[in-house]
């Protein structure tokens, strides 16, 4: 048990700080992006990491760049956002969060083609 307990210690530790190295290369390439689009994909892939370890962050996260999304009709952003938002809600077991009456924003009825 104890050589168990010590590897997985030591597993964890690692992917924590692989993880920190990703957040952290990708911070410097968003400050770097030359479009916006290309600053909301970077932030997609930062969010997909983020939600591996901490679901609010990575919540609060996506619904600030789905807003910049939105503001640019940028609509594989907002699709790719709304996956990921709803994957974030299952996955604490808040997904009827999502489905409230009148949630349908202009922007996700344009990105599906619902208007």
């Amino acid at each position: 048990k104890y050589v168990f307990a010590v590897f997985m210690s030591q597993f964890l530790l690692y992917s924590l700080h692989a993880q920190s190295r990703q957040l952290d290369s990708l911070d410097q390439l968003i400050t770097k992006a030359k479009t916006d689009t290309d600053r909301i994909n970077l932030n997609i892939k930062k969010i997909n990491i983020l939600s591996r370890s901490n679901l609010d962050t990575a919540i609060y996260l996506s619904k600030q760049q789905l807003v910049q999304a939105e503001k640019l009709n940028f609509y594989k952003g907002i699709i790719k956002l709304h996956n990921q938002l709803a994957s974030s809600y299952n996955f604490k077991g808040l997904i009827r969060t999502l489905y409230k009456k009148n949630s349908w924003h202009t922007g996700q009825k344009k990105a599906y083609g619902a208007e």
